[in-house]
């Protein structure tokens, strides 16, 4: 059934999902939502659900417009703070600048990088300007950036909606409308990206800038909840009690790395045409190699080398003291050259008790990790490892924290994104709206044998799959060169033209069938005068032949 807001020759209202992968991501969301306003249809996205990477575009391109700016000055001073801005150089420029405005004085990278991103896009701009603008549902409808939290392991949704029953945070977790209007764009960036590994996780509301105290916000989240569906008023998950508790804020990307159950949920009443999801996840077949060879193995063991660090301490103190005997000696014999004290006694005197300092540090440190309490259990870690030769205790350190990086980047992360693929494609009615803009769509792992037969003109150059395979290989970073920045766009670009195309055949298809188990008339293929998305089709279908003559045809265009 097509939703009743479908004109003849459009989608009819979009829901546009950014999945994460830093500035891959968002140089890949530039380039889709670039061919999106290429080919009119950029008015059409009512909904935008992003994650990490995706949140810089989909934030960017909110603020811009309900600014008043045009579509060209967004283009330009977007692609500008991408090809200019190296995210972690700036953080760690600030990282001693940027205390907390709770008043704590921890370091805080992720507070430092939302400082980067208020300095160079947001300002000091606050959610209430998108709030506003999805109030009479123009120019959107829903504007949801996507984090997770840390206290129940819930997605952590900053969402701006036309629906006065929508929740903020989550319903654990709720933020009342008045408090979410005050937190600045760049807090609500920096807790979408605030990927694990390189940052800490973002504290709510403590980590955040206020235009009021963070006392009257504290107030304001303690407040106890009505769910607007039960009308049932329950305690706000701030409220512990009568005291208050903070919510850690990680990546969206934890939780749903596309954005897809953020969107399915603003989609309850079944109101969007189209769900164009971009997805910059690379594959990977290969995600964990064993060592090759034999086991290292070597006479020095953690045992010896703990033997080695107690009598190089005792043979420091000793020197150390035979040194300062020495010194005392010469200084009052007034017969040594006080240079000569400086170079033969004082010098070695002070790096003799650096590393006795450094040798006390490792020993206390030794002592705390001599065992561990896992969960109720404690470990003797050091009767295990003491008869380990370093070469093979490297390699076992080596194995696991590879195999725990291959379990949270590609295992975990694969799981969750067939998860919440399964959830839009579950609804049958939802399932045939949806466009799968992926990275790698050009390049795909099987021929698409069919397609090519159905639509021989679909089938991309060599070239474009090569961009496709360089833009797939990029790596998930807050910097980027000029190079790589014009290929993920252009990749961004053509990629979503494709992506489209390629969904009317596959719209067709169900259609079709549906239509011959039914004994209904038959259904007119996209590139029939008499299918109701003939025009989109034969618009999307020049743009593809004039990128396959040249894929970066669009890529200098005049944006107004």
């Amino acid at each position: 059934m097509t939703p009743e807001n479908v004109s003849p020759r459009s989608f009819g209202d979009i829901a546009l999902c950014l999945s994460g992968g830093g500035y891959r991501a968002a140089a890949f969301a530039l380039g889709t939502i670039d061919m999106l306003d290429e080919l009119n249809l950029l008015k059409d996205v009512k909904l935008f659900s992003t994650v990490s990477g995706g949140s810089f575009t989909g934030m960017t391109y909110a603020a811009w417009m309900s600014e008043g700016k045009t579509y060209g000055q967004f283009y330009d001073d977007f692609y500008s703070f991408l090809d200019k801005t190296n995210c972690i150089d700036k953080a760690l420029d600030d990282l001693y600048d940027t205390p907390s405005p709770s008043g704590s004085n921890d370091l805080s990278l992720i507070r430092s990088a939302a400082k980067a991103y208020a300095d160079l896009l947001f300002k000091d701009r606050t959610f209430k300007e998108l709030q506003e603008n999805v109030a009479d549902s123009e120019p959107f409808r829903e504007l949801i950036f996507n984090t997770t939290e840390f206290r129940t392991g819930n997605s952590f949704r900053f969402r701006a909606s036309d629906n006065p029953d929508a929740f903020i945070g989550n319903q654990i977790f709720a933020v009342p409308p008045d408090i979410a209007a005050e937190v600045r764009m760049a807090d609500i960036v920096a807790a979408s990206s605030c990927f694990p590994g390189a940052f800490e996780p973002i504290r709510f509301p403590d980590d955040f800038h206020w235009t009021s105290t963070l006392e009257n916000v504290r107030a304001g989240l303690m407040k106890d909840v009505k769910n607007p569906v039960t009308g049932k008023v329950y305690r706000n998950g701030f409220n512990v009690e009568g005291s208050f508790v903070t919510v850690p804020l990680m990546d969206g990307g934890i939780y749903d790395n596309q954005g897809i159950s953020s969107a399915v949920l603003a989609d309850a009443g079944h109101t969007f045409g189209l769900f164009l999801i971009t997805d910059t996840s690379a594959r990977n077949d290969d995600m964990l190699n064993f060592p090759s060879g034999d086991v290292r193995r070597g006479w020095v063991t953690m045992q010896t080398l703990l033997w080695f660090a107690i009598a190089l301490f005792v043979s420091v103190v000793i020197n150390t003291c035979v040194l300062v005997y020495y010194f005392f000696g010469a200084y009052y014999s007034n017969r040594t050259p006080w240079f000569e004290l400086l170079l033969f006694f004082i010098a070695p005197i002070f790096f003799s008790l650096v590393i006795i300092g450094i040798l006390i540090w490792l020993y206390r440190l030794f002592l705390q990790i001599k065992s561990i309490t896992v969960s109720g259990a404690k470990f003797q870690i050091w009767y295990i490892l003491k008869e380990l030769a370093l070469p093979d205790f490297i390699e076992l350190m080596r194995a696991r924290f590879s195999s725990l990086s291959t379990m949270t980047g590609n295992v975990f992360m694969k799981h969750i994104r067939q998860m919440e693929f399964n959830e839009i494609m579950s609804d049958p009615e939802r399932a045939r709206l949806v466009s799968f803009n992926l990275i790698y769509d050009l390049n795909p792992s099987q021929p698409r044998t069919e397609l090519w037969k159905l639509a021989p003109d679909l089938k991309p150059t060599d070239q474009m799959i090569e961009i496709s395979k360089t833009a797939e290989g990029m790596a998930t970073t807050l910097w980027i060169d000029k190079k790589d920045l014009d290929t993920l766009v252009v990749c961004g670009q053509i990629t979503s033209c494709f992506s489209l195309l390629k969904y009317l055949w596959r719209r067709w298809e169900i259609e079709t069938a549906e239509a011959q188990k039914n004994s209904l008339p038959a259904v007119p293929k996209p590139d029939n005068p008499a299918s109701p998305f003939y025009e989109i089709y034969q618009k999307l279908l020049a743009k593809w032949l004039e990128l396959k003559t040249n894929p970066q045809a669009f890529l200098n265009r005049k944006r107004v």
